[in-house]
């Protein structure tokens, strides 16, 4: 089962748990998450077939515009639990100009991360639903585990603006109960119809 809960500074609170084991084909990440898993472990497949185990006590890391293959496993008392984070763009935006690491950033998934970084994501955990605690603050706390997951080398890179399927996905997400018309997309998009459709093709996708 999965909680969401309140939404602050543009970082929201998910949970994840399962009595039995799943697994979810062709998932698309349509924000940025950052997890802790607690109890099992999580099996992540990309599209070009890298697999990624994420062991209970590591963190993974997925990137707005993935689409994947996702198996949450049970533990040997029967419990899959993962918490984290749903992440905004422009709040990874945002920690990217503060949060320069130099040299190229590798493309780590999940891992083990340093006992300080677990620390950070606890502070940010406990403060998202207290109303005490200003977005500034929540954002600050945020900005501490992009450090750190930086420094572990992994590439907070934003999907980029002009990829057309993100931002035609982008669009129809905000409008479901909307029927949506190819033509009205691309005038929404700013662009022609034949346009887009020639731009989707080269993505290896249609309308």
């Amino acid at each position: 089962m999965i909680h969401p809960t309140q939404t602050k500074a543009q970082i929201e609170y998910l949970e994840v748990r399962q009595s039995s084991s799943a697994t979810y084909q062709q998932l698309h990440t349509s924000h940025f998450l950052l997890l802790r898993n607690c109890s099992g472990e999580k099996v992540i497949i990309d599209e070009a077939g890298e697999k990624t185990r994420v062991r209970s006590g590591e963190f993974a890391y997925l990137r707005r515009g993935e689409r994947l293959t996702v198996s949450n496993l049970v533990d040997d008392q029967g419990l899959y639990w993962a918490e984290g984070f749903i992440i905004n763009e422009a709040a990874i935006f945002e920690c990217r100009k503060d949060a320069q690491i130099e040299g190229p950033a590798r493309t780590s998934r999940a891992g083990a991360m340093h006992e300080e970084f677990n620390h950070a994501f606890s502070r940010l955990v406990a403060a998202l639903p207290t109303s005490a605690v200003s977005d500034r603050i929540l954002l600050h706390r945020f900005k501490e585990l992009t450090i750190w997951m930086q420094e572990a080398g992994v590439a907070l890179e934003p999907t980029s603006p002009s990829a057309v399927t993100a931002r035609l996905r982008d669009l129809l997400e905000d409008a479901l109960e909307r029927t949506w018309r190819s033509e009205d997309a691309a005038q929404a998009l700013g662009l022609s119809e034949s346009t887009l459709r020639r731009k989707l093709s080269k993505e290896n996708t249609s309308f």
